[in-house]
């Protein structure tokens, strides 16, 4: 539990793992249904909730669009707790709606900060943040951001992300050290409490450097793989060449030992003719062109996690050429073409409208809830309103222009 293992509190109450897992066969199917659908922030927002369920986590932080999903999953959670005995029943979840978000937490949790109008320093403390408060406006801290990152190991989905200022970290060397251990014992909870519940996820810690990209260069360069521990803490950089867009192409299951020159040729190549602004270029003017280079992507993905086959590797690899130099071609005729922005088709000035409307109606029907839970929770639940714990073992809040740590934090849809 995050509040023992994190925080050092051994009063609070353990979390019922023998209990509820006899009770929860229905959970990995529902978990794998969501991993496979379109929107992978369903899955992301299903798991995050099973990890504050579990007590892994104080809590999560969702935008509105998952709330039905998320909703009719914190009922289900529920409903296992009250089953399973008044002692489980102690850490029931809440659905906590702000502006355009909510939060998910135990209602009983001892940390949980209930203010309406939360913080950016408030919301990382409830996220269970090394370095709550590290949020910047404009062009954010002069000597840039590091990133700590949480993703679960069989879909390759990022979980958490938190950035923290790099000059705050530099000018206190012991609390890199501390960071890591704080990561690694939060690690060690979110795959602890999975085993436990019987489910098959598993989370990797990722750190970047404002110098990432150069500490990555250096290891592409050599034609000697990396170590194994050296491509789980680094592939998703392989995966964002421009810092911005992602293209999924490499992970934790790539057999990166004896595909390596693959690797190397592709990120070469993604380096150099990938970034946000190319892909919205190609899906604006050339989208069946881009199709075309996506296939072929997916093609390397599946190559690169299976045992080298010579022959098949090398063919891929004059299918490569080929493709990528045709690629080359289309991107340099589109750059020298006038950006015409296409008219939309009455269908899809439909479904944008139709999603507006809906985002529309739960963002109101949110906002309603939140200040009746509001009312409530002054009328009835003052206990809430008390000062939540505080730990004070992580980073300060940085002492810098542009610092947003003590600005209301949530924005509207």
């Amino acid at each position: 539990m995050a509040e023992k293992t994190l925080y050092g509190n051994c009063i609070e109450p353990d979390f019922p793992f023998h209990i509820v897992a006899k009770k929860i066969g229905w959970l990995s199917e529902e978990l794998l249904s969501a991993s496979r659908s379109e929107c992978p922030d369903n899955f992301v927002s299903l798991l995050n909730t099973v990890l504050v369920w579990s007590r892994a986590r104080t809590a999560t932080w969702l935008g509105i669009e998952v709330y039905s999903g998320v909703n009719a999953l914190v009922e289900s959670l529920n409903a296992v707790l009250d089953q399973s005995g008044e002692d489980a029943a102690y850490h029931r979840l809440e659905l906590v709606p702000r502006v355009g978000q909510l939060f998910i937490t135990c209602r009983n949790s001892p940390r949980f900060d209930w203010n309406s109008r939360p913080t950016h320093l408030a919301i990382g403390r409830n996220l269970d943040f090394f370095a709550p408060g590290h949020i910047f406006a404009g062009p954010g801290p002069s000597g840039g951001r590091v990133g700590v990152h949480f993703f679960e190991r069989c879909t390759g989905k990022p979980l958490t992300a938190e950035t923290i200022s790099f000059n705050t970290l530099r000018d206190d060397p012991a609390s890199l050290e501390r960071l890591k251990q704080f990561c690694n014992r939060k690690e060690a909870i979110f795959n602890d409490a999975m085993e436990q519940l019987g489910l098959v996820y598993r989370f990797k810690c990722q750190i970047r450097y404002p110098h990432h990209n150069q500490i990555i260069q250096n290891v592409m360069d050599c034609s000697t793989p990396p170590t194994l521990e050296w491509w789980e803490e680094n592939f998703s950089a392989l995966k964002i060449p421009d810092g911005v867009a992602c293209l999924d192409w490499c992970g934790f299951e790539t057999n990166f030992s004896e595909h390596w020159e693959m690797i190397r040729f592709v990120h070469a190549f993604l380096l150099k003719n990938f970034s946000v602004e190319i892909f919205y270029m190609f899906q604006r003017n050339a989208k069946q062109r881009w199709d075309k280079f996506d296939k072929k992507i997916e093609e390397v993905q599946i190559e690169i996690a299976q045992p080298l086959n010579p022959d098949k590797s090398e063919s891929l690899f004059a299918d490569l050429r080929e493709e990528f130099s045709d690629f080359e071609v289309a991107l340099d005729a589109l750059r020298k073409t006038p950006n015409v922005i296409k008219t939309p088709t009455p269908n899809s000035q439909y479904r944008q409208l139709r999603r507006r409307v809906v985002l529309a109606i739960r963002w109101m029907q949110v906002s309603l809830y939140a200040s009746w839970q509001n009312i409530h929770m002054h009328l009835f639940e003052r206990w809430k309103l008390r000062r939540p714990l505080i730990w004070e073992g992580g980073m300060a809040v940085p002492r810098e222009p542009l610092c947003e740590a003590h600005v209301w934090g949530y924005r509207g849809f």
